[in-house]
């Protein structure tokens, strides 16, 4: 932790990040989970715009399984 009061900063996050790639990498993480994959990072993208337009016309949005990702 980092900061004037021990807060989570951009340093931390991305030795996080640096450290959760490589060892997934290196094949250490075993049946944990590894790092998103662009087709997750796709499909949440998807999850979330719909969220957002269903918020904005207080309607449901279908999600499509065959879209995108």
């Amino acid at each position: 932790m980092t900061g004037g009061i021990f807060e989570a900063g951009f340093s931390d996050a991305i030795l996080q990040m640096w450290a959760a790639y490589l060892a997934e990498r290196a094949g250490a993480l075993g049946d944990r989970f590894g790092c998103v994959t662009p087709r997750e990072a796709l499909r949440s993208h998807v999850l979330w715009t719909a969220a957002l337009r269903s918020a904005a016309t207080r309607r449901a949005e279908r999600l499509d399984d065959t879209g995108p990702g």
